[in-house]
């Protein structure tokens, strides 16, 4: 099942789940990143990045589908 990356709701913006503060450009370069990289694991993800860049790159870990 393919689910949408950025939705709109009550909430406001959201990529795969995980709230955005604009366009969620920060939460897409994460994911791509971990993509790029075959991060498998959660704590793979770069601790000292930004918040929605982590959250991009977890969210790829989780193993959410394109």
């Amino acid at each position: 099942m393919k689910i949408n990356e950025i939705t709109e709701g009550i909430l406001g913006l959201t990529y795969r789940g995980y709230p955005c503060t604009k366009d969620c450009s920060g939460h897409k370069a994460g994911y791509e990143w971990a993509k790029l990289k075959g991060i498998t694991h959660p704590g793979e993800c770069p601790y000292d990045a930004s918040n929605s860049f982590w959250e991009g790159c977890k969210s790829y870990a989780e193993g959410n589908p394109e």
